[in-house]
């Protein structure tokens, strides 16, 4: 993706210094190629026509993984003093347009993360007579491709005083207007739920499939499309970036 040869000296240097920012703030990241491009004169003010970076095989400090991510933004205002002291900051909000990749390893390292976990400590539902309370243990999904992705789930779900473990398996489904969709759902034998509980809980499945826009610390997304092909899934989406995520 390189342009290098296009570039002047002074957005060569400062796309390099971007990479070693961007690098600095991963744990580990396999390639991370960044083009800015500008003039020397909005080069003094912080400003930049556009940024491009693709990277692959990054790793976050909360240890998920992302196969390739590509990142294009228009009009961004950085602060040059930092990034020469091999830290990327931002001095106003940006907007960007992304496709990330995961592969079905990277998606099975967020299910069993720390990181998840701590989003996620436990979930409650109101029954009729009791509060259901879910903790997440373990999770593993399977890319089939063709828009379609099978998740399988651990937990240990407790209904007033007695407490299970639960174990599930569902297919889900992309169709063509981009809805997601149970087409299948099973519970490990004798590791299910009574039925009033299962529908609260396929209530709360159905509500979060509709979810389209992500918050992350200091960035949000807004997904426009999702491809699960076989071992792995693509997003696109608008990225709105308070402040690169340190």
């Amino acid at each position: 993706m390189s342009k290098s040869k296009d570039r002047g000296l002074p957005e060569e240097a400062l796309s390099k210094a971007a990479e070693i920012g961007v690098k600095s703030q991963l744990e580990e990241a396999e390639k991370v190629d960044i083009d800015i491009d500008s003039n020397p004169v909005k080069l003094v003010q912080g400003k930049v026509d556009s940024v491009e970076m693709r990277g692959e095989g990054l790793i976050t400090p909360q240890n998920l993984r992302l196969e390739e991510i590509l990142l294009k933004t228009d009009h961004v205002a950085i602060d040059l003093l930092n990034i020469a002291l091999g830290k990327v900051e931002l001095t106003h909000p940006a907007d960007a347009r992304a496709r990330i990749t995961l592969t079905e390893a990277d998606l099975n390292r967020v299910l069993n993360s720390d990181y998840l976990r701590s989003l996620i400590r436990q979930l409650d539902f109101s029954l009729e007579q009791d509060t259901l309370t879910l903790i997440w243990n373990r999770g593993e999904c399977y890319l089939h491709g063709n828009d379609k992705l099978t998740l399988k789930a651990e937990l240990t779900a407790q209904i007033g005083k007695q407490t299970k473990a639960v174990a599930f398996s569902v297919l889900l489904r992309i169709d063509k207007k981009q809805k997601i969709y149970l087409q299948k759902g099973d519970f490990q034998q004798g590791k299910d739920l009574p039925l009033e509980a299962t529908i609260s809980i396929l209530e709360q499945v159905e509500r979060l499939l509709k979810l389209r826009h992500l918050r992350l610390s200091t960035l949000s997304l807004d997904i426009d499309r999702i491809e699960v092909t076989t071992k792995k899934i693509i997003l696109w989406a608008q990225v709105h970036i308070e402040q690169l995520p340190e």
